[in-house]
């Protein structure tokens, strides 16, 4: 037996094998019972199943041997790392009290080790393993004892994954219960590991509150009543303790009792004053769920001019209120009822305020280039009404008695468009009359040029002896292509001061072409110089004319334009002395909120009528204080609106402004290039305008709304 001991330990100090448990200790990884054939024959017999000893004799070599009792058994211990981690502590039982050699542990998950002990090794024989996941695995342990003597056992052990636990809860419906304030939680346990509750204990948000314990082998719901003195909102929690020690808790808001709801709405009605439109009446309409009556009714008309009216509770309605508005518009009203009981509710409509009816006129020639008759021309109306009305008959007259008028249904959409053809070429004074349907009238009469064979034109030079010189001078230069003589000059000099001067037949000097014109005041005006030639041709052009102050300046100016929806940019500009700076511009505008520099970007949160304010102020102590109403529309509208697109002839342009002013409008091809050119007359609110666009070639395009203070832009395609 020595002999083979011996031989055993021999084959083992082979292998190189790697520590784990002990100093001194070495240990060589299997995956299963076949790898045991690489270490050796004599390594087989001693892991054997059959090698492991009885009581009694054996014959060896023609010896009788007497075989000593070995056995082994293992215990297992949890770690407090975690519940993946076990400890293993083979337990070695030999009737001689030899010692282990060799210990090989198989793990159940393909993570096997074998350790080498010293026969002067006491133990304890331990070894600690990381399972990777939650289950069960058969564990085996195999002894070598000192002298050759193996054994082996196996168990199953189970890996539980940590306790993880939740809480929740669910009110239960009661429908046999008489009082609504009688209410039934259930509780919701949740145990990763099917652990039970031990102790649930419930908060009902009224101050009373339970706990209630569980044993282990409790089945049933996990139910509980509670009645409240009276219906409200209330937190609701739990708090579940499992068995184990594991602890969960949740609140949630629980209704208890009907509870109270409570709408509002409001609707416009007619006014006594129907002859002022800005006089406008409202009507809140009042719901409640429990049949409660309003308190107060708080009103806010859009337009910074607030109130709240209280009412007794045994008033019975209506709940009507009349407002005045100082300007026509686009107002956001909305109305906030207190209830008695508490109950609160408000709501926010747009109203549209109109002003009196007013209508204006105008019209616009439109070029046709691909027309071979200069003596052709097309007119276009250009109607404009505050309150968006059609017009219902469009009368011309063209200056040469030809006449006509042309009726229109209040659904047209097109455009008001004539086309007259002259005799001869001239100026001709044209006139436009739009009748509205609700019987606003307006006209308009502009002197149109009418060519004929041959071109005129007039150049302006203005004459200037300094920037701040009220005086100034001005020289025309005629010209025609068939040489034809100036008849009459006139001249319009921006300050409302006009003169015209009539050639009689003689020869003409140079002297009807310049003159002097005195300003009255410092300024930007506009100087216009218009000639009429014989055969009718008229030339005319304009400069503008600057003047500046020579005496102290302290003022200024803003503006502001639309970037997006409910946002500007303003920007402000300071009238000052050059050896006086600006060292501050500082906004307010009119929601709470403030910005300095001279420019800035704000966004509105809601729609309505804001005052915005400038503060500049100079080195020297100059300040100006400039203050102007601001419109902000509904996000919720667009501010430009194209239809149709694609379009065919045309285009239908729907704008809301956000001040009452002139704006251009240009339509740009796909290049960049300018193709159209329109200017128009915008009121605070929704314009419509009407384009023919059937002589524009098919393509992409844009569209273009500018003024100083806004910029809008849309693309069309033109089919």
């Amino acid at each position: 037996m020595r002999k083979f001991y011996t031989l055993v330990i021999g084959l083992f100090c082979l292998f190189t094998l790697k520590t784990i448990a002990q100093p001194g200790v070495s240990d060589v990884t299997f995956s299963d019972e076949s790898s045991y054939s690489n270490i050796g024959l004599s390594f087989l017999h001693v892991f054997s199943e059959s090698s492991l000893s009885e009581p009694g004799e054996k014959t060896v070599n023609n010896e009788t041997v007497s075989d000593t009792i070995c056995r082994v058994d293992f215990e297992i211990n949890s770690t407090p790392n975690s519940p993946f981690y076990k400890k293993f502590t083979a337990l070695p039982l030999h009737g001689e009290q030899k010692k282990p050699v060799y210990i090989c542990w198989k793990f159940g998950d393909g993570k096997d080790t074998c350790i080498q002990y010293s026969n002067t090794n006491p133990g304890p024989y331990s070894v600690i393993h990381n399972y990777q996941q939650a289950g069960i695995y058969e564990v085996c342990v195999r002894i070598v004892y000192e002298g050759g003597c193996e054994a082996k056992t196996c168990k199953q052990i189970v890996i539980a994954k940590p306790d993880e636990c939740k809480a929740d809860f669910e009110k239960l419906p009661v429908p046999t219960v008489n009082n609504p304030l009688t209410s039934v939680f259930k509780a919701l346990p949740g145990n990763s590991n099917n652990k039970k509750p031990k102790l649930i204990c419930w908060v009902f948000g009224d101050g009373k509150d339970t706990c209630i314990e569980y044993p282990e082998n409790y089945t049933g719901a996990y139910l509980v009543h509670h009645s409240y003195r009276e219906p409200a909102i209330y937190e609701v929690c739990v708090k579940i303790r499992y068995y184990g020690g594991c602890e969960a808790s949740i609140c949630k808001k629980i209704q208890i009792g009907k509870p109270d709801e409570c709408k509002v709405d409001v609707e416009r009605i007619p006014t006594i004053d129907n002859d002022n439109p800005l006089v406008v009446g409202f009507k809140a309409l009042p719901s409640y769920t429990n049949n409660k009556v309003p308190k107060i009714i708080c009103w806010n008309f859009g337009d910074g001019r607030d109130t709240c009216v209280e009412y007794a509770q045994n008033f019975t309605g209506p709940y009507v209120i009349r407002h005045k508005y100082n300007a026509p518009g686009a107002y956001t009203v909305c109305v906030k009822i207190n209830y008695y009981g508490g109950c609160e509710s408000r709501i926010c409509k747009p109203f549209i305020v109109t002003k009196p009816d007013e209508c204006k006129a105008g019209f616009e020639r439109i070029p046709v280039a691909s027309t071979a008759n200069p003596l052709l021309a097309y007119f276009k109306a250009l109607p404009a009404h505050t309150n968006n009305k059609k017009p219902k008959q469009i009368c011309w007259k063209f200056g040469d008695g030809k006449d006509t008028c042309i009726s229109y249904n209040e659904n047209f959409t097109g455009a008001y468009a004539v086309k007259h053809e002259y005799r001869e070429a001239g100026n001709y004074e044209v006139c436009v009359k739009i009748i509205y349907y609700g019987g606003c009238e307006a006209k308009k009469c502009e002197i149109i040029k009418i060519d004929g064979p041959g071109e005129c034109r007039v150049k302006l030079y203005e004459l200037t002896p300094s920037f701040t010189s009220l005086i100034r001078g001005f020289y025309a230069t005629p010209w025609s292509s068939n040489n034809k003589r100036p008849v009459r000059i006139c001249w319009a000099f921006g300050d409302g001061e006009d003169t015209c001067i009539q050639f009689n037949n003689s020869a003409i000097s140079i002297l009807p072409f310049i003159i002097r014109h005195t300003y009255p005041a410092p300024g930007v005006y506009k100087a216009c110089v218009k000639i009429l030639f014989e055969g009718g041709c008229i030339a005319y052009t304009c400069e503008e004319v600057v003047i500046k102050p020579t005496a102290n300046n302290c003022g200024g100016y803003m503006t502001d334009s639309l970037a997006s929806p409910r946002t500007f940019r303003f920007k402000g500009f300071a009238v000052h002395n050059q050896n006086d700076p600006v060292i501050g511009y500082q906004w307010t505008f009119g929601d709470g909120s403030s910005a300095a520099g001279r420019e800035v970007t704000h966004t509105y949160n809601a729609p309505g009528s804001y005052e915005l304010c400038l503060r500049i102020k100079t080195q020297s102590g100059c300040e100006t204080n400039i203050c102007k109403k601001l419109i902000v529309l509904s996000d919720t509208h667009p501010v430009l609106y194209l239809s149709p697109n694609p379009v065919v002839n045309i285009l239908h342009v729907l704008f809301y402004s956000t001040n009452t002013e002139t704006v251009t409008i240009k339509i740009v091809n796909a290049f960049g290039v300018i193709i159209k050119n329109y200017v128009r007359n915008a009121s605070t609110g929704a314009n419509n305008w009407d384009f023919d666009l059937g002589t524009l070639t098919p393509g992409a395009y844009t569209l273009y709304v500018k003024s100083p203070n806004q910029l809008s832009s849309q693309l069309f395609i033109k089919n």
